[in-house]
């Protein structure tokens, strides 16, 4: 969560719950109460420490763990020396690392999340393109031919077939008939 707003391993916090003694019946239905929660939020003092990173950490704390002041909730935020906690660099004493082939170093979580949304908006642009490209093709495209109405039914006795409808239309409008086929046969 704080990933966001301090780099890694700057910051540490410990999240300790005080339940509220409760009947055999209600620890098997798993239905224990919070009576307070504490939270201590350890920040290595090489960090800027402003007011505003300070008033972020603290509601990303409190809308992460549930805290309630009514309930007597507690967070705690303390700057300590982190710098003095890790162990020193024996010099000499280096174990080589073990030859069992390529292992590529781990990636944290934030880098993680910075892949992801490039994915995305590569994704997007991709998406984008094709769409322009596709919205082109359409606009380029000649315009359809006017619609060929076939003519009026002749008289009931006089039933024409259906074929010599066809051939009196393309011998009035060849190049209709033409684009037509064309645009029949393309899609």
């Amino acid at each position: 969560m704080l990933n966001r707003f301090y780099p890694i391993n700057s910051i540490i916090i410990k999240v300790a719950a005080e339940i509220k003694p409760a009947k055999e019946t209600e620890i098997k239905a798993r239905e224990l109460k919070i009576k307070k929660l504490y939270a201590i939020i350890l920040i290595d003092n090489r960090i800027d420490f402003t007011p505003s990173l300070k008033q972020a950490t603290y509601t990303t704390v409190a809308a992460a763990i549930g805290y309630n002041k009514k309930r007597g909730d507690r967070i705690v935020i303390q700057k300590v020396p982190f710098h003095l906690a890790t162990p020193p660099i024996s010099i000499g004493k280096t174990k080589k690392p073990k030859e069992a082939g390529f292992r590529p170093p781990p990636i944290s979580l934030n880098a993680l999340g910075r892949y992801l949304w490039w994915g995305i908006a590569a994704l997007a642009l991709v998406v984008l393109v094709f769409g322009v490209a596709s919205f082109r093709r359409q606009r380029a495209a000649p315009a359809p031919a006017e619609e060929i109405t076939p003519p009026a039914a002749p008289p009931a006795r006089e039933r024409v077939s259906k074929l010599d409808q066809v051939r009196g239309m393309a011998g009035r409008n060849p190049e209709q008939i033409a684009e037509l086929l064309k645009r029949w046969l393309s899609e």
